[in-house]
């Protein structure tokens, strides 16, 4: 077992010891190398936040000199930091859009902070909101008046902004599904949340647990995920009033009981040191080397998992596919807003810059389906086999 391997077990095994109220003393660092590894695996994964739990001061102080221990203590503090200005951000967009009659739903991120314990901060990157598909509008002058500027959108449904300084939003209009069926269970739990206060509303427990257990099944699937959504489930898990009777037979549903049951191994694993055989040490590693959110080069030959096809219209179809309706080609090009007539003109520079786009991303794609080996495409097939995912 390598360095990083062995410090991403004691890491864990330190977090588990904090979250269950055991004696927590990690274990010694004998080198400056051993601090490195354990601080390099915490920031590939998120972690940072929980240095004082992976790392005894005095290892610190005798390993480290000032400067070096400075920098790592400025990281840490600049994190919180920056989590309790997305939190405050996040408050200050709920009451935006509630003053505006918008319904909404904030997801992940802040939102794994009831499931925290207090000497834990769950940093995010982001900030996610749900609105239903009619008041994508109203949301998106929302944030626009709150000095948030357009960035792209994904499929038409997912809509990111930002404002400096490093404020992120993912504005959904769905809540996520690789098929039709899918899609419909989750966006039906929008339908069970309940008021937080004026237009603001959050998923209960149950629905929480299953919609994050699904976004921890997209990662993974798509491109690998790190151990902090591992660790989000196992809190929800620990901590949330979670009814199973309702719970399971929705993930049966989606398909995604027998993933449940293997991230319950790995968990178990990981924070409560219970045993595990080969294939779910496996997975382990697999994990650790995915970091936050996976690396998409781990599964571009599984690009089309669970694709179906559906039955929508062709035009509305690839209007929601390239993203070639006037609204999203309005926020592509601003100048529709006043001139619309110019709608069918920018289709003309979408193509002639889709051209050289094209080109490039082909020739980039070339290159990376070259880079994956025969051994890791059977390793990562082997992966999601042990995950009970089943490639259709």
């Amino acid at each position: 077992m390598n360095n990083y391997i062995e410090n991403g077990y004691m890491i864990c095994k330190s977090i588990g010891n904090s979250l269950n109220l055991k004696d927590n003393k990690p274990e010694k660092c004998n080198t400056k190398e051993d601090i490195d590894s354990r601080i390099n695996f915490l920031i590939a994964h998120n972690l940072v936040t929980s240095l004082d739990i992976v790392v005894d001061k005095n290892d610190l102080t005798s390993l480290l000199d000032k400067d070096e221990r400075k920098k790592i203590n400025d990281r840490v503090n600049q994190a919180v930091f920056r989590q309790f200005k997305c939190d405050m951000m996040s408050d200050n967009i709920s009451k935006s859009l509630s003053e505006n009659s918008v319904r909404h739903i904030v997801l992940k991120g802040t939102e794994f902070k009831r499931f925290y314990p207090d000497n834990m901060v769950r940093t995010s990157s982001d900030i996610d909101v749900y609105v239903s598909p009619s008041d994508e509008k109203n949301a998106d002058k929302v944030l626009g008046g709150m000095g948030f500027i357009f960035d792209k959108n994904f499929e038409n449904v997912v809509f990111s902004y930002k404002k400096e300084p490093r404020y992120y939003v993912e504005l959904h209009t769905d809540m996520e599904g690789f098929s039709a069926k899918q899609k419909s269970i989750l966006q039906a739990l929008t339908d069970n949340a309940s008021r937080v206060c004026s237009e603001k509303y959050s998923l209960n427990d149950n629905d929480f647990y299953i919609y994050s257990l699904f976004h921890l099944y997209k990662h993974f699937v798509s491109s690998g995920a790190g151990v902090k959504m591992f660790l989000d489930i196992y809190l929800i898990r620990k901590k949330g009033a979670l009814d199973y009777e309702y719970i399971v037979p929705i993930l049966d549903e989606l398909g995604i009981q027998g993933f449940e049951q293997a991230v319950t191994k790995i968990n178990n694993h990981l924070f409560e040191d219970a045993l595990a055989d080969d294939d779910i040490k496996d997975v382990v590693e697999f994990i650790f080397d995915s970091g936050t959110f996976g690396k998409v080069s781990n599964n571009r030959h599984l690009s089309k998992i669970n694709a179906k096809a559906t039955s929508v219209k062709r035009w509305d179809q690839m209007k929601t596919n390239y993203g070639v309706g006037f609204d999203a080609m309005k926020k592509r090009y601003p100048v529709l807003e006043r001139f619309p007539a110019l709608y069918p003109f920018s289709f003309i520079h979408r193509f002639f810059n889709g051209i050289i786009h094209k080109r490039d991303v082909i020739k980039s794609a070339a290159e990376r389906e070259r880079s994956i080996s025969k051994d890791r495409v059977d390793r990562y097939n082997k992966i999601l086999k042990i995950m009970q995912i089943n490639i259709q």
